[in-house]
């Protein structure tokens, strides 16, 4: 089965280490925490790469949904998990960010009521972390519409969408425009190439990373670094840079995944990556927060620099934990995992199309 292949998930891995991180230097930031030289050095890496990268690999495993499965198990097996969690984890991201709005400085629209409406209006404009879950459940949806359309056509129409998208928000959109958006809207038209090509591509990109020699996959990483240095430092922005650099990124991700597939802990971190996005955001503001109202020092460049770095491996940490605690309570388990009850809605016939059943003259 493809989940067994160790790359693969050492990139998932790698991908939730890249999201835990960049989301720690943030917060910290608000906290009094920031470092030039993770800006101009981290940050480029893993922003290319943190949200692509992912996409990528869920759209390699998620060829079986896509082709062979009927719409009722699309939605009762796959789906319901993912709109369970995002529905659920809803309360959590809005006590967070509200908790986040009342302590740390430079908060925009820190009213209750600002932060109420976002949280309700969440399946239309989702909101903060949670959008990726969004983004997920219709790039799964989408696929499957489209799966008998020409593949050639997909991708055209995909990566016109992504160069646009990218561009506009780069360019021509002001931040308040983008902000107003918000990141579900950005990545639903960004990033939905990289899943698009993963799954229709699935056995190509398999056989091709299996065979990859270690010297291949170096110089790979080195373009993905050279790109990401390179393009921003001479200012340069065309339609399809912005898409170029993240498949670089996807490529060079892939690649290092390779290089470190047996580095036990990355490939143990990428099988339980829902776990730790779901709750990892929590415990960052929270810890940030804390720092703050003690008027903890963490201006200094050093502790800046190796603060975010920290706070990830503890929040990582406590992500697991609480799931692993939480799986085995009665009740709480229903925090990550769907009732039955809601996983029988999706066998409705009005989530799916009943088939006639052949009849054989």
């Amino acid at each position: 089965m493809t989940q067994r292949i160790t790359w693969i998930d050492t990139a998932k891995g790698l991908a939730i280490c890249f999201i835990v991180f960049s989301h720690s230097r943030g917060w910290l930031e608000f906290a009094g925490a920031n470092s030039e030289w993770l800006l101009k050095l981290v940050e480029p890496i893993i922003y290319s790469a943190q949200v692509p990268l992912f996409f990528f690999m869920s759209g390699i495993l998620s060829d079986s949904w896509i082709r062979e499965k009927n719409w009722k198990e699309f939605f009762s097996e796959k789906l319901s998990p993912l709109i369970w969690c995002f529905i659920v984890w809803q309360p959590v991201m809005f006590l967070y960010k509200y908790m986040a709005a009342l302590i740390l400085p430079n908060q925009q629209d820190a009213s209750l009521f600002d932060h109420l409406l976002r949280m309700i209006i969440s399946p239309i404009r989702p909101n903060g972390e949670l959008w990726f879950l969004w983004a997920l459940i219709l790039f799964f949806i989408l696929a499957k519409l489209t799966r008998k359309i020409p593949k050639l056509l997909q991708i055209l129409i995909a990566v016109l969408a992504s160069s646009i998208m990218q561009f506009m928000t780069s360019s021509i959109l002001s931040d308040e425009i983008v902000r107003i958006l918000g990141n579900g809207f950005y990545g639903f038209f960004s990033f939905y190439i990289f899943f698009l090509v993963a799954y229709l591509f699935k056995d190509y990109y398999i056989k091709y990373i299996n065979k990859l020699s270690n010297t291949k996959g170096l110089f790979f990483v080195f373009l993905w670094f050279f790109a990401i240095y390179f393009i921003p430092y001479f200012k340069i922005s065309f339609l399809g840079s912005g898409l170029l650099v993240h498949s670089l990124a996807v490529v060079g991700g892939i690649s290092l995944a390779k290089l470190l597939k047996n580095i036990q802990i990355f490939t143990s971190l990428g099988k339980q990556t829902l776990q730790i996005y779901l709750a990892h955001t929590f415990f960052i503001v929270l810890i940030s927060c804390i720092i703050y109202l003690l008027s903890i020092d963490i201006s200094n460049e050093i502790v800046a620099f190796i603060l975010p770095f920290v706070l990830s491996i503890v929040v990582t940490f406590i992500s697991i934990k609480m799931y692993n605690w939480m799986s085995t309570r009665k009740t709480l388990k229903y925090i990550y995992t769907p009732t039955n009850y809601f996983k029988l809605l999706f066998s409705k016939k009005i989530f799916y199309k009943k088939q006639t059943p052949k009849i054989n003259i």
